[in-house]
């Protein structure tokens, strides 16, 4: 991820800024970040670059640190909160409709679209379920995964809730092996549902 930035010091040996990506209260694991080019005083823009090599994490903040030019005090530091999630199966361009926050019917569905990554040659399911805190919200139905082929493409399918006024706050994606034996990577995105 890219992320670019302006600046303002009054630091005269100059300042580098560093960007890291956090997953809750810690560094992201095997996260790899630019370097910082020394930025002298005054004002001016700057960027920098940040990943996770392997393994799956969502990256929900990014620290911004600047530090004097020799690096032996840290002048300022702030995070931003972000949602980036990285994986072997990445699903991007998720859209839901009608966009969240909405109050529904029984029965009226929510659609969802996506664009997907896979290298898995016999291809993936990849599931979306309601949910409300941390679990599955009740009475739901949804639609089937199909098989996904390895490579990229896109993906939709719908939701709904029957009865039982609630809220549903995510929505949790799933992705299976083609033969839905083995879990390769889940997480859930925020949402806001009222079904009455």
């Amino acid at each position: 991820m890219n992320v670019d930035f302006s600046y303002s010091t009054t630091e005269k040996g100059g300042v580098r800024i560093f960007v890291l990506p956090f997953v809750g209260p810690n560094a992201a694991p095997n996260f790899a970040v630019s370097g910082s080019p020394l930025y002298p005083a005054g004002q001016g823009s700057g960027d920098g670059f940040f990943t996770v090599s392997s393994g799956a994490a969502t990256v929900d903040r990014i620290r911004f640190q600047m530090t004097t030019g020799d690096q032996t005090r840290v002048l300022f530091e702030t995070f931003v909160p972000v949602s980036y999630r990285f994986s072997d199966y990445p699903i991007s361009k998720m859209t839901l409709t009608p966009p969240s926050p909405a109050q529904l019917k029984f029965g009226q569905k929510v659609s969802v679209s996506f664009t997907y990554t896979s290298a898995a040659s016999a291809g993936v399911r990849i599931y979306f379920r309601p949910m409300t805190g941390t679990a599955p919200t009740p009475n739901y139905a949804a639609s089937p995964s199909p098989l996904y082929p390895a490579g990229t493409g896109t993906g939709t399918g719908d939701f709904t809730i029957s009865s039982g006024a609630v809220t549903v706050d995510g929505v949790r994606f799933q992705v299976y092996a083609s033969d839905n034996s083995t879990l390769l990577d889940e997480w859930i995105i925020t949402a806001s549902y009222r079904f009455s």
